[in-house]
């Protein structure tokens, strides 16, 4: 018995081991964040945030508390493609904006999407790409006028999760 119960703990702590993943940063123009399994949580620009990718749905959560609100939005599968809506209230007036992936260019490594109509490109520069992932990689475009960028320190990004970073942390940086 005695052997049965120390072959079970060594087993389930190598299944620990096996789901063990590192603390990464996320730093950038006005972004400080902290990524751990697919979820962000920390700063852009002087509120808080936190969003999490769910693998088996394929869609991201973002909640942010912002204007004394907690506002939340789905990024996933739409009708016409792939995005969600920031939406909040302020004085009675309804504040939203419209996200939407419109193109991830594997060859020039970018990522293109639309907010409040207007469209955006991401450009991804990397340490190196191994096994489908980025590796320390940095995000950069342009918002008017100014380059913001966020870089992902001591970790890696596949283009799916990529896209998903992009439309939470930029979405979350432009929405009003």
């Amino acid at each position: 018995m005695k052997s049965f119960i120390l072959l079970l703990c060594m087993l389930m702590g190598f299944a620990v081991m096996a789901e063990d993943h590192s603390l990464s940063l996320i730093k950038g123009t006005n972004i400080e964040l902290k990524l751990y399994d697919h979820a962000i949580a920390g700063s852009i620009k002087d509120f808080i945030v936190f969003g999490n990718k769910d693998d088996e749905t394929g869609t991201s959560e973002l909640t942010m508390k912002k204007h004394g609100q907690v506002i939340r939005t789905t990024f996933g599968a739409l009708s016409d493609g792939f995005g969600g809506t920031i939406s909040h209230s302020t004085d009675g007036v309804m504040v939203s904006t419209e996200i939407r992936l419109k193109k991830v260019d594997q060859a020039q490594q970018q990522i293109t999407f639309t907010a409040g109509g207007k469209e955006y490109l991401v450009q991804i520069e990397a340490e190196d790409f191994q096994n489908d992932h980025f590796i320390n990689p940095r995000y950069k475009m342009e918002f008017d006028g100014q380059r913001v960028e966020f870089k992902l320190e001591h970790g890696d990004a596949c283009y799916g999760f990529s896209a998903h970073l992009v439309m939470m942390i930029f979405g979350a940086y432009l929405h009003n």
